[in-house]
């Protein structure tokens, strides 16, 4: 065959041949428009609605500043503020949290809390909810902070941002205060999704004072496109210079860590990016496969008849919202029109089928129907739906409309935005006819009635009119609803009475004897009214049967109004009434008779005589109803539960009862009514005799006896049966708690700890007690009542959220979503009353104190999320995140950097798990002790040994469960943040960028150490030049006399600034603006205001001396041991001068050697000046007493080390980077210490 076909092809004509490729053209055109290749869809990147326009530009700070910002129209905006601000000196800004329109504006990121620059940068976002919330067009913006330089703001709106994570992700890079001409990178990476649109802020500044502003002399990739770039800012100082660029957008996921090149290194940056996050792309309906099912003739009572069904397919996830439809036949009445959904394609309505929407009594005419029905995933397609699934019209015929043709046809199918529907269809059915399905109702001979009366007559006719029935199919009908107005000028009627009679009375006035009540309406408004006979039936069926003339007992009836008129205090005399019936209902299938005009007379009212009963509480004493015993016992009470439901729930009479003017209609007849839908759902029916011993019935079907989730779900289920006279209390219907597993069926976090108190507590409005309802008008009404009972100490604001509103501002946690997760820090975001352990003591902020200058997590390193705090706390499940068993046990349980999984720390002994109520030390005399560091009781020094030293070690924490974040490390607990590149072993780290190894710098066989791990067995220096508390035991002061001193722990040396260090807690374990008593080391000239403060906080005398040396009781301490006055400064107050490894006239040893220059170590610096021949430096021999300059002081010899003796000498030097000796020969000293 293909031989045959290709010598085919071969033989014809360059036209044929030209013929046949375009027919394949065509044909693999339709085929893939057909589905032979799935069309791709993508997300279009956001698009800037506006250019980057500048708010403000100017040197002094904005404070409480507004300005109007012009917010272009579109979908889906995110509005961006960019924020470069520049002080004339080194420090952090503080940026107040911006609002436009009072909304509060989100962070991004930014630099503001850098104290090592002088230039800033931040981005805000807010969202299109709160654009459109947003009460005005003003943004407000406060600065502060040190002296203003410059500050530029900009805005920009862009337009197809995702509003469920508009952010994929945020950085900041600042060069602190290095010095380079590189810009960037971000560490970690800038991630910009596929079609995420990148934005970025760059602030450049001088290191140094001048007028020359920097610049950006390259661009890295992806950045090279010229955006936002306003004149510098060049007067004396900094300087300052703006860029605000758009990333050129990818189309794959891209992690940008590029980096820009300015054009001098002598410039500070800072640079701050967002990626936004581009909205799904929005997905088409295709309607097809129309196919009409129903045909040939239906009768007019017919119902559930499936006229068509309709293919409807997504071209990815969309929700169905609407269906616009008419009818093409000429009925004029369609009992109801109705839309189903299924995932299955059948000639008849599936099972599972679910109603989405309806229209009643429709007259046909064109009509989008809202679908609202079932749930979302019922309308959904796509996603975890079937991307095609069927939709069935069905249809409800109209009594009385025989003889008259239906038809559907579906014109368009709406989806909810950003989707596109389906429009311009007609998809129909076929045209069915209706044939009558019953007898119909004739109404003729309307007389009318009274032609005068009073305000306060009663049982007056208004008009009468006959009605009969059509001999065909059983010659009979039952009549069920007079429709009926009042076109008179009175405002109401007391009651309106409809009576049926088999006679006619000759007078028309006159109400005849037989005539039997079939129904009533009390208190009238006179609009046009149905007056159910089913929903009050005092009649009989036979009373309202009408029989075919001509038949047995056949023959017309008659059907009179009567009125009760309406007296009032006010005179309405001069008011007219009349009554025009407008349609007699029948019972299906028969048809009745509508668009009637039947009038009675006007009657202009004149002014009667009435005593009357103002209210069902004239009798029944409503305003302190109790159940009786037995009927009419006491008099006007009934058995029942009316006490819980008219005074605890402040129910109406006629919530459950047909509410009669008095004396009137269904009222002392011998029958008991009810009404709506307490009708329907009673046992016993709406209308039972009333019994003296009667037996109590179940109310079912109701709101009122749900579990309240329908508030939110719009389902009412489940529903409870109680029995009227039982006992209920809150249980009955709900938990109590409700306990219901949280989103099955609404969010629900009532069992969360904390939350397992009385109603009371959170429902105040509702209940006082928290055991019954105390305000029944708060109960049961459709709303979730939501007030704090302050009295027991409780606050909050609640929102309310169908999905679940929100706790804010109390006193229990931070912001939360009702049904929401509730981690550390949505609690532990504000001071706390503690409750457990050491009740009524207060916990911290922790929140804020992890965002200061120094400690664990900063929050610049991004939001402190509750795994930051789980690093630390086994409160919480590092797995889970979710609180612990520890949680709330009334202590402080910290996690074992070095143990496995959830374990606690042991003491010091390693036997015993150590947990503690509250942090506690002293500074007072005696404790501190030689053997300190053995203690198993001691809370600073065990925490000290077994928390901080086993995280601060060689190891780090090899816990892997003290971990946060993705690039976290045993070094670097909190998501590996860069340290800079002095973080390294020989610096004092546990490798290229890891944490301080401080455990080796206290070890004990170091030659300088501070006595954390164990004592100092030395002969200075004296008591006497020691603080209480380290005092040392023994006698000392004599060279080679020697006495152990006490042990310190972490918390000596790490406290608040001063003499007054905290005692009951810490402020290290989070953060603090500083973490250190005091200044550890200086820089420069030595003076009282620029001295190494930490060193006296143990050390005293030394800053106080007279003489060119310490002191007597110091090693290095007798008159005249320092020859020269220049060195006094330095002797008193520059101690890091000599006790450090470096001193220079612009700045201390950097982090972190510094750390090791304080803690101790074994090794003098590498790479300072040539060591002096002979020295013990020269030798190979580790720091004395702390002394590690050697670039300053070219040899060193104390004057004895164990039992070596050395001719004691230092050397002050001009070859060093600082002089204060002010000579370069070798300088003896006396008397010196034991080492």
């Amino acid at each position: 065959m293909g031989k045959k076909l290709g010598n085919s092809i071969k033989r014809m004509s360059w036209q044929a041949k030209a013929g046949l490729v375009t027919l394949f053209t065509l044909l693999l055109t339709v085929g893939m428009y057909q589905g032979w290749y799935g069309i791709l869809t993508s997300e279009a990147a956001p698009v800037g609605g506006n250019a980057w326009t500048s708010v403000y530009a100017n040197q002094a700070y904005p404070n409480n500043s507004n300005y109007t910002l012009t917010i272009p129209s579109g979908q889906n905006r995110l509005l961006v503020v960019a924020i470069g601000t520049t002080r004339t000196t080194a420090g952090a800004v503080t940026i107040a949290t911006p609002t436009f329109g009072t909304r509060p504006m989100t962070l991004a990121a930014g630099d503001a809390g850098s104290t090592t620059t002088w230039n800033h940068s931040a981005l805000y976002y807010l969202t299109e909810a709160d654009l459109a919330a947003a009460s005005n067009s003003t943004l407000n913006l406060t600065i502060s902070g040190g002296t203003a330089y410059y500050n530029y703001v900009y805005y920009r709106v862009y337009t197809g941002v995702d509003q469920s994570a508009p952010i994929t992700a945020a950085r900041n890079y600042n060069s602190n205060s290095t010095s380079s001409s590189s810009v960037g990178p971000f560490n970690p990476t800038l991630t910009v999704g596929a079609n995420d649109q990148a934005i970025e802020i760059v602030n450049l500044a001088r290191n140094a004072s001048g007028t020359t502003a920097p610049s950006i002399s390259t661009w890295a990739t992806g950045w090279t496109t010229a955006g936002v770039a306003p004149t510098a800012r060049t007067t004396s100082g900094p300087t300052a210079r703006l860029y605000i660029r758009d990333r050129a957008v990818p189309t794959a996921v891209t992690n940008d860590g590029s980096t820009h090149t300015a054009s001098t290194a002598s410039s500070w940056k800072s640079m701050t990016a967002m990626s936004l996050k581009a909205a799904p792309a929005s997905t088409s309906l295709t309607v097809s496969n129309n196919t009409a099912i129903a045909t040939g003739s239906k009768l007019d009572s017919d119902e559930g008849v499936l006229m068509q069904r309709i293919q409807v397919t997504g071209s990815g996830q969309l929700e169905l919202n609407s269906l616009t439809m008419n009818n093409t036949g000429t009925a004029t009445t369609i009992g109801a029109a109705e839309i189903y959904i299924s995932s299955s394609s059948q000639t008849t309505l599936p099972a599972d089928a679910v109603l989405l929407g309806s229209a009643t009594n429709w007259g046909g005419a064109s009509t989008q129907i809202s679908l609202t029905g079932g749930t979302q995933t019922n309308r959904t397609l796509g996603g975890t739906q079937p991307l095609t699934k069927y939709l069935y019209i069905v249809y409800d015929m109209s009594i009385g409309q025989a003889g008259s043709t239906v038809g559907s046809r579906v014109t368009a199918v709406g989806v909810a935005s950003p989707n596109t529907g389906a429009t311009g269809l007609s998809l129909s059915s076929n045209t069915l006819t209706l044939t009558r399905s019953g007898n119909l109702l004739s109404v003729t001979g309307n007389i009318p009635g009274r032609t005068t009366a009073k305000d306060s007559d009663a049982a007056v006719v208004m008009q009468h009119f006959q009605v009969d029935c059509d001999a065909a199919f059983d010659n009979a009908l039952q009549i069920d609803s007079v429709t009926i107005e009042d076109l008179g000028t009175a405002a109401l009627v007391d009651s309106v009475k409809v009576y049926i009679s088999s006679v006619e009375e000759a007078d028309a006035t006159v109400l005849p004897a037989s005539a039997k009540l079939i129904g009533a309406i009390g208190e009238w408004n006179k609009t046009s009214t149905v007056i159910d006979f089913n929903e009050h039936d005092p009649g009989t069926t036979a009373d309202r049967t009408v029989i075919a003339n001509g038949t047995l007992n056949g023959g017309p009836k008659y059907i009179y109004i009567v009125y009760s008129m309406h007296y009032d205090d006010v005179f309405v005399a001069g008011k007219t009434v009349q009554s025009k019936v407008t349609a007699v209902g029948v019972a299906s299938p028969d048809g009745g008779a509508n668009n009637l005009s039947l009038l009675s007379n006007t009657i202009t009212l004149t002014r009667g005589t009435w005593s009357k009963i103002t209210s069902c509480g004239g009798c029944h004493d409503t305003a302190n109803i109790q159940d009786g015993t037995a009927r009419n016992v006491p008099d006007g009470k009934f058995i029942g539960s009316h006490n819980k439901h008219t005074n605890a729930l402040a129910m109406d009479c006629i919530v459950c009862h047909a509410k009669p003017p008095i004396n009137k209609f269904n009222h002392a007849d011998g029958f008991i009514n009810l009404t709506g839908a307490v009708g329907k759902g009673y046992s016993k029916t709406k209308k039972f005799q009333v019994s003296n011993n009667p037996t109590m019935g179940t109310c079912s079907g109701l709101y009122c006896h749900s579990n309240g989730t329908s508030v939110a779900t719009g389902n009412v289920q489940p529903i409870q049966t109680p029995a009227w006279g039982g006992s209920t209390n809150c249980s009955s219907c709900h938990a109590f708690p409700p306990a219901y597993t949280s989103g099955t069926p609404k969010a629900n976090t009532h069992s969360a700890s904390g939350h397992n108190i009385g109603c009371d507590r959170c429902h105040y409005s509702v209940t006082t007690n928290g055991t019954s309802v105390t305000n029944g008008a708060n109960h049961g009404n459709n709303a979730y009542d939501v007030s704090p009972n302050t009295g027991a100490g409780i606050s909050f604001t609640y929102t309310f959220a169908p999905s679940g509103g929100t706790c804010s501002s109390n006193a229990c946690h931070g912001n939360v979503a009702w049904g929401g997760s509730l981690g550390c820090i949505e609690c532990h975001n504000k001071t706390i009353t503690r409750t457990k352990g050491r009740p009524g003591t207060t916990l911290a902020n922790v929140s804020a104190e992890f965002g200061l200058a120094w400690g664990h997590k900063k929050a610049g390193r991004g939001a402190v999320t509750s795994a930051d705090c789980i690093v630390c706390h086994l409160e919480g499940v590092s797995s889970t995140g979710r609180t612990s068993s520890y949680h709330q046990n009334g202590n402080i349980d910290l996690r074992d950097p070095d143990g496995t999984g959830e374990a606690q720390i042991k003491d010091v002994s390693g036997v015993n798990a150590f947990a503690f109520a509250r942090f506690s030390t002293s500074y007072a005399a005696g404790t501190r002790t030689s053997t300190g560091h053995n203690s198993n009781t001691d809370i600073a020094n065990v925490i000290t040994q077994k928390f901080c030293l086993a995280c601060h070690d060689a190891d780090g924490a090899t816990n892997t469960t003290a971990r946060s974040g993705a690039n976290a490390t045993q070094y670097m607990p909190w998501n590996g943040v860069q340290l800079g590149a002095n973080y390294t072993a020989t610096n004092g780290a546990t490798g290229t960028q890891g944490l301080v190894n401080v455990k080796s710098q206290v070890a004990t066989t170091n030659s300088s150490k501070h006595p954390v791990l164990g004592p100092l067995n030395r002969d200075y220096p004296t008591a006497a030049r020691l603080q209480v508390p380290y005092k040392p035991t023994g006698s000392r002061g004599t060279s080679g006399t020697l006495s152990q001193g006490v042990v310190i722990n972490c918390f000596d040396c790490h406290n608040i600034p001063g003499n007054s260090p905290l005692t009951k807690r810490t402020v290290t374990a989070h953060g603090n603006a500083n973490t250190v008593r005091g200044v550890p080391a200086v820089f420069g000239t030595a003076s009282v205001s620029n001295q190494a403060s930490l060193c006296l906080i143990c050390h005293l005398g030394y800053d106080t001396v007279s003489t060119y040396d310490h002191g007597t009781g110091s090693a290095a301490g007798t008159s005249g041991t320092f020859d020269r006055s220049e060195k006094s400064a330095y002797i008193k107050w520059g101690c890091n001068l000599c006790h450090s490894s470096t001193y220079t006239s612009t700045a201390t040893a950097v982090r972190p050697v510094r750390a090791m220059d304080v803690h101790g170590s074994n090794v003098v610096p590498t790479g300072q000046v040539a060591k002096r021949s002979g020295s013990r430096w020269a030798s190979g021999g580790g720091p004395i007493a702390f002394i590690r300059n050697s670039d300053q002081f070219s040899t060193h010899n104390p004057r004895r080390i164990g039992t070596t003796t050395y001719t004691p000498e230092c050397m002050g030097g001009s070859s060093g980077k600082f002089s204060a000796c002010n000579r370069s020969s070798v300088e003896n000293y006396a008397p010196g210490g034991t080492f």
